[in-house]
């Protein structure tokens, strides 16, 4: 996104001190969108955890799953665990699925 375009284009009209703060919030906002998980992306990963938890428990995995369900470490690669209304990250974070 080109913010000093937006800037030129409302300088005149809205001001500059204006143009410019618009064009910084514009700047912002572009910059979380880009960032930002998509619920397409959110469910690729589920699918990718739901399946390796799968195949952990198939292969008589229940300590390897303890493992990554406590949080990041030592022998624990992941933080995310899955429950009844989402996923839970070690650090708190709660995201519904």
């Amino acid at each position: 996104m080109n913010t000093f375009q937006i800037y030129e284009e409302f300088r005149d009209s809205l001001g500059e001190p204006a143009a410019r703060a618009l064009a910084h919030r514009l700047g912002a906002m572009f910059n979380e969108l880009r960032d930002a998980v998509t619920k397409e992306d959110f469910r690729g990963l589920r699918e990718s955890i739901d399946a390796d938890v799968s195949r952990l428990d198939s292969a008589g995995g229940e300590e390897k799953r303890e493992s990554v369900s406590r949080g990041p470490g030592p022998g624990r690669p992941c933080g995310m665990t899955r429950g009844p209304t989402g996923y839970q990250f070690s650090g708190g974070r709660h995201i519904v699925s």
